[in-house]
């Protein structure tokens, strides 16, 4: 008959590792935990370093703490450690605790005046500054009307035609003006959408900006040189505006940032 008191080597093995392993672990107090395992810890500061990374923190060892954030997780056995690091916000901006981006702090100039909060921050970071944002859209639509509505344009072939303002192809060089456009007072285009129109990238961030003039629709990228033009017959072509058309152009890609940086916050409750 079998000794059923008669303990085996194999097993005097294991629980001799397991007071090996308690003795090495502070976080055991009398008694032995066989499930606790560096295999758990690992999954855990890993799902700690993807939760991490969603807000902005990279993997690796950074030393200088004037210009990043600093973390170093360990697993409690200390099987494993993880650097990160992420840049500091710069002065005027706060850290979004959704995304982790640095974004414009709302409000920033009442601070310490003494005055209870109205929802434009919190101790979590800003929100939407509803007044602020229909001023820039009332600032949006006054400058299209006085600086772009009706207002005529000259486009050229060349960046540098549209640099110099010539007038016309003259000598060995080719480039010169091409023609001159009107941009049309809300018109719609055959697609039925109304123009103007300002169309956002995947971040919320304003990139193009499309209207509709005599010679047919334009798109222009804020921030570069040339424009694309559909004629009447369809067809497309890229053309370099003068610079009355980018200085306007630049003066709404202004407006817009602003109001994209608005409209990416949380609303105020």
């Amino acid at each position: 008959m079998e000794n059923i008191f008669e303990v085996t080597q194999e097993e005097k093995d294991r629980i001799r590792g397991l007071h090996l392993t308690e003795s090495k672990n502070r976080t055991i107090n009398s008694l032995i935990n066989e499930q606790e395992t560096t295999d758990a810890d690992t999954k855990d500061i890993d799902t700690q370093v993807e939760e991490l990374k969603k807000l902005k923190w990279v993997e690796g060892k950074q030393t200088d703490e004037t210009k990043y954030e600093i973390k170093t997780l360990k697993s409690e056995d200390g099987s494993k450690t993880v650097d990160l690091y992420r840049e500091l916000c710069g002065e005027g901006k706060v850290r979004d605790k959704n995304t982790g981006d640095c974004i414009e702090e709302i409000g920033s100039e009442e601070k310490g005046a003494g005055k209870d909060s109205e929802g434009d921050e919190s101790e979590t970071g800003a929100y939407q500054d509803s007044k602020l944002i229909t001023e820039l859209k009332g600032d949006i639509s006054s400058t299209y009307k006085s600086d772009v509505q009706s207002q005529k344009f000259n486009l050229y072939n060349s960046k540098k035609a549209a640099r110099k303002n010539i007038a016309k192809k003259s000598g060995p060089f080719k480039g010169g003006f091409v023609m001159q456009i009107q941009v049309l007072k809300d018109p719609e285009t055959t697609t039925g959408k109304k123009l103007p129109m300002a169309i956002k990238n995947k971040k919320g961030e304003y990139t193009f900006f499309k209207m509709h003039t005599n010679e047919g629709d334009i798109t222009y990228k804020f921030g570069k040189p040339g424009l694309k033009l559909v004629n009447k017959e369809g067809k497309r072509k890229v053309y370099y505006p003068s610079a009355k058309f980018l200085t306007a152009m630049k003066k709404l890609h202004g407006l817009y940032e602003k109001l994209g940086a608005q409209l990416q916050l949380p609303p105020a409750e």
